[in-house]
């Protein structure tokens, strides 16, 4: 197995379109500029990148600041996550880049509902991804 050190941060020492799939599993919440890994992974993948992101927006976390408690989505230390996104604010935010919107999964939350409303009971949020 080869495998190559870098960082998510910086240009990966990649040529372009060199991965049938990027996957960036619970990762960019943790980067402060996203949307340029975002970028870098559009420009190493031939076809599709699956990403997954916590949904801000889940109806546990909705009362949870209702009530004046910030949603807990770390499990170490509240500075873990930079970034937080709902499901609307992360396809908008997707929108701006290059990026299609093949499917989206809802996970972690109780599996029937989730599927028919992720922006409200989905805990987690699964995006396949294609350029434009």
């Amino acid at each position: 197995l080869k495998t190559v050190k870098g960082s998510i941060e910086e240009q990966l020492p990649f040529e372009n379109s060199s991965f049938d799939i990027v996957i960036l599993s619970e990762v960019i919440e943790h980067i402060v500029h996203s949307e340029e890994v975002l970028k870098e992974a559009l420009r190493i993948s031939k076809k599709y990148i699956f990403i997954s992101v916590p949904n801000t927006g889940f109806i546990k976390y909705r009362f949870q600041l209702l009530f004046g408690k910030f949603p807990k989505q770390w499990v170490i230390s509240p500075h873990e996550h930079l970034r937080f996104w709902t499901y609307r604010g992360f396809k908008k935010m997707l929108s701006k880049l290059d990026l299609d919107i093949v499917e989206v999964k809802a996970s972690a939350g109780k599996r029937y509902i989730r599927d028919f409303w992720p922006s409200l009971f989905a805990e987690q949020l699964c995006f396949k991804l294609k350029k434009k």
